[in-house]
């Protein structure tokens, strides 16, 4: 059913993925790892100031291969001169507490992308996801987003929880809704994608980027929606 959102992974992934997964391709290191994740994932939630992830991403260049969390922080606070930052729900916040649960502080200089990796060619999708999660700032959907593209980027199926890997935002909702004609919660909507789908993540990454880059507004989906339901009542008779 997904089959033609599944074709326009391809164009995410080059327009969106291939740009911030180069550097970790060409020199495959823990720190390049954390620029990946913090440039592409981490300050995605919705009102986030775009100059976090990058400044994140500048600072972590200039340092040695395994950064101090405290040092980090204080050079993030003064590259956006202090102030206010959402230390709340900013993965970079460190703590002198034995829990702090800083991203620096969760990964303890391990590979983010290869640890990850790892967990989903075991099926231990959940548990990737948790570990994802208890970072601080780092909430549902984002974590999802980071299962799928790195998914997509080593080609992973694994076999089970692929829900998991399933973000949901506006674009994917309002899609979901005028395909399947049900009003469905973020969860529904994932394991829908996932019942309804050959390769669920790229369907998922294909369904984002034909709502948002190719249709770019509502209006337009819903009459490619109602384009598609005329062509198949048309083929429909044809058959007949």
């Amino acid at each position: 059913m997904l089959d033609f959102f599944e074709r326009f992974s391809k164009l995410h992934v080059a327009r969106f993925q291939r740009p911030l997964w180069q550097r970790y391709h060409t020199d495959p290191s823990p720190l390049n790892a954390l620029i990946v994740f913090l440039e592409g994932y981490a300050f995605e939630r919705r009102g986030c100031n775009p100059s976090y992830a990058h400044a994140a991403a500048d600072i972590l260049m200039s340092l040695p291969f395994k950064p101090d969390p405290a040092e980090l922080w204080e050079m993030f606070r003064s590259c956006l001169g202090g102030g206010k930052l959402n230390e709340k729900v900013n993965p970079l916040y460190h703590t002198d507490s034995e829990e702090c649960n800083c991203l620096l502080c969760k990964v303890k200089g391990e590979d983010i992308i290869r640890q990850t990796e790892a967990l989903i060619r075991e099926d231990r999708v959940r548990e990737a996801w948790e570990k994802l999660t208890s970072i601080r700032g780092i909430g549902a959907k984002i974590a999802s987003l980071f299962l799928r593209d790195l998914a997509v980027w080593f080609d992973l199926t694994p076999n089970v929880d692929r829900w998991y890997m399933q973000p949901v935002d506006v674009w994917v909702r309002r899609t979901v809704k005028l395909l399947s004609g049900s009003n469905m919660s973020d969860e529904e909507i994932a394991k829908w994608i996932v019942l309804n789908s050959g390769n669920p993540e790229r369907a998922n990454q294909g369904i984002w980027y034909f709502a948002s880059q190719v249709c770019g507004s509502e209006f337009r989906l819903d009459a490619f929606r109602t384009e598609l339901t005329a062509k198949r009542f048309t083929s429909g008779i044809s058959q007949a």
